[in-house]
């Protein structure tokens, strides 16, 4: 597969916006979420301010999947936050800027060994001095993931947050290869419920509606599924739940993390 830096994705994405503008048939669709206006969930999508700014990295693949991505509908619902296309960012321009600019306290959402755990309060240890939190989140599957925090030396010095996870993930339409993984919207839900919890923010249940298009999300996708008139994201096979589906046996010895 052809890698796609930061300056292409943009350039793709200005052609697809002329050509959508541009085009006659494509007079009803939403350029915000980019989805059939019919189809449109904007009217799910509540911006809010989770008083930290979010950086999603998100990886090439998910370009193609962009109207269903759930690292877009984050980047949508959350102010102060932003896309930045790549596998490996170890050179990539904005991304070593943000971390080294004074403004903010750099970390990067991801498991791992030396990963403090936010719901044990470990993170409490660092002292922000007055900076505002700035936090990258990885946006891929889970071997894209993994791939994209080997290559980006420039995220490997940087702290490590996880947290506890006591639900399994509501994304019925896509299998995860474990009971502890999440999608990126709900793991940015459980962060900043837990960062709530520990008294660092308020916000009132204004992270709710990070679920609330998750699950409108799910549902249409479901309903296309099931729609014998629709072309199935399942060429062979019709819906059935992840609870009805086994885990592939490569992911009992495939390390997950890096």
């Amino acid at each position: 597969m052809q890698k796609i830096n930061k300056e292409t994705y943009l350039l793709l994405r200005e052609e697809k916006l002329k050509k959508i503008q541009a085009s006659e048939q494509n007079r009803d669709l939403c350029l915000k979420c980019f989805r059939a206006k019919k189809n449109c969930f904007c009217a799910y999508i509540k911006k809010f301010d989770p008083q930290m700014k979010i950086v999603i990295l998100m990886h090439p693949m998910e370009l193609k999947r962009e109207r269903v991505g759930t690292g877009r509908l984050c980047e949508l619902s959350l102010q102060d936050s932003e896309i930045i296309m790549g596998v490996n960012f170890t050179d990539d321009k904005r991304v070593n800027a943000l971390i080294h600019d004074e403004e903010y306290f750099s970390v990067v959402l991801y498991p791992g060994n030396e990963a403090m755990n936010i719901s044990q309060g470990e993170f409490s240890k660092f002292d922000l001095k007055g900076k505002k939190l700035l936090i990258f989140v990885i946006d891929g599957t889970w071997p894209c993931a993994k791939k994209m925090m080997r290559e980006s030396q420039n995220l490997h010095h940087l702290p490590r947050l996880s947290f506890d996870i006591h639900r399994q993930s509501e994304f019925a339409i896509k299998q995860q290869p474990g009971e502890f993984c999440l999608s990126t919207i709900e793991a940015l839900h459980e962060l900043l419920c837990v960062w709530e919890r520990q008294g660092n923010a308020n916000y009132g249940g204004a992270q709710e509606g990070l679920m609330d298009v998750f699950r409108e999300l799910v549902k249409f996708q479901i309903k296309c599924s099931e729609d014998p008139n629709l072309q199935s994201y399942r060429k062979k096979k019709s819906f059935s739940s992840v609870k009805e589906r086994k885990i592939s046996k490569k992911w009992e010895k495939r390390k997950i993390f890096f």
